[in-house]
């Protein structure tokens, strides 16, 4: 414990002061209440990375340490099993990460951030029209990507095309720390460049004709952002 803590304080250096979460009540949040699974308990640490920048920063550093990281991308309480650890970890939280910087009606296409919510995402398409693909009333404060990359089953099977659906391209930071874009975004070129050529990153397959995204797709290998 006195180890973990004294890491999670190097973890905290390369932070902003306010995205280190020590405090017991806060940690409390983040245990897996599932009922249906014995708990994992709260975890020792968690933080709460500004930008991509600084979670590639906190990845590598647990990397080099061993140390167990648990990504958190929707609102608590924890129900489903999704969160906890057999051993200390710290948790990533990235639920306040709410950002929707792209909404493409001709093509069907948006780009989320991992604490956007179905609630969110809803209120942003209506006023062009559009809607998305959702599990069965889905809490206040589930994380649309959390459903999306555990899989959860959809509400319109008879418009998915396959289980990935409605999942076309990802960003995802390896617990290397390395950035990985599935799909059409993994590119040429990075993806301001590939709008201004008139791409919507909506195809799975790439880079080149193998579908990565399936590799993280219902495993949880790395912290996800979109």
């Amino acid at each position: 414990m006195n180890d973990l803590r004294a890491i999670g304080g190097r973890i905290g250096a390369a932070l902003l002061a306010d995205r280190l979460i020590t405090d017991p009540d806060q940690l409390a949040s983040f245990r897996d209440d599932c009922p249906f699974k014995p708990g994992a308990g709260a975890p020792t640490l968690a933080v709460r990375p500004r930008d991509v920048a600084e979670l590639q920063a906190v990845v590598r550093l647990a990397g080099a340490e061993g140390l167990a990281l648990v990504p958190v991308s929707s609102a608590p309480p924890h129900r489903k099993g999704g969160v906890g650890c057999e051993r200390d970890y710290v948790a990533v939280d990235l639920a306040g990460w709410k950002k929707i910087d792209l909404i493409d009606r001709r093509n069907r296409v948006c780009r989320v951030e991992p604490g956007v919510t179905y609630a969110e995402l809803l209120a942003a398409l209506a006023p062009l029209g559009l809607t998305v693909s959702m599990p069965l009333a889905p809490r206040a404060g589930k994380s649309v990507l959390a459903a999306v990359m555990d899989r959860e089953p959809s509400t319109w099977p008879n418009r998915q095309w396959d289980v990935s659906d409605p999942l076309a391209c990802a960003e995802i930071v390896f617990g290397t720390g390395d950035l990985f874009r599935t799909g059409a975004a993994g590119g040429p070129g990075t993806i301001e460049q590939q709008r201004a050529a008139g791409g919507a990153q909506k195809g799975p397959l790439g880079p080149s004709q193998t579908d990565f995204q399936r590799v993280v797709q219902g495993a949880p290998l790395g912290l996800n952002r979109w």
